[in-house]
């Protein structure tokens, strides 16, 4: 089995280590609480997993003194990936034209959405809602919703595809039980 296009994993006092596997090629980037890549990034996967493609989607790390790292999302299926370095005091703003680019690469894009659920469902379990606040000095909140869209959009348990098919108000004990069973995640590939 490959190794994941995409890990995050919280680490320590508000940093946090993303990976991203690119052309076979491993890029790690660490970051600390200045800004909230996981967001985004959780929003890139549901538009992956719903319509198959980004039109141009960016996350930003914040890596402190080294400066910030810009990961930029194109295209349908397969998605570009570029991931482009700033230096310190210089902020991305999302155009092409900035920054230096260190890596770029196409993947799966129903692997990186799938990639991105299950680091979502890693740190849900590992640090929970409030856990995962407090472990980012209260900054940034757990993106809840998207994680949710993503279990109703890729998990193939019974539960997530009776919600899937009949979504809407008043299924929340539905939702509460799904989010304390384990996801069935299984790539396209299975």
């Amino acid at each position: 089995m490959s190794e994941p296009c995409f890990m995050y994993e919280l680490e320590p006092h508000g940093w946090a280590k993303t990976v991203f596997v690119l052309e076979g090629k491993r890029h790690e980037i660490n970051h600390g609480w200045c800004e909230n890549p996981l967001e985004p990034i959780a929003a890139v996967a549901v538009q992956l997993a719903t319509s198959g493609g980004v039109s141009h989607k960016t996350a930003l790390f914040d890596e402190e003194a080294a400066g910030y790292v810009e990961a930029s999302f194109f295209g349908g299926d397969p998605t570009l990936v570029r991931l482009a370095r700033f230096p310190s005091g210089v902020r991305p703003n999302g155009f092409m034209n900035q920054g230096e680019e260190f890596a770029c690469g196409v993947v799966d894009s129903f692997e990186l959405a799938l990639d991105i659920a299950k680091a979502l469902d890693h740190i849900l379990r590992k640090y929970g809602v409030l856990g995962y606040s407090l472990e980012w000095q209260e900054y940034y909140l757990f993106p809840l919703v998207q994680y949710l869209r993503l279990r109703l959009l890729l998990d193939q348990s019974t539960l997530a595809q009776s919600l899937a098919g009949n979504p809407g108000p008043g299924r929340f004990a539905e939702e509460m039980r799904l989010l304390q069973t384990p996801p069935d995640w299984r790539s396209r590939m299975a």
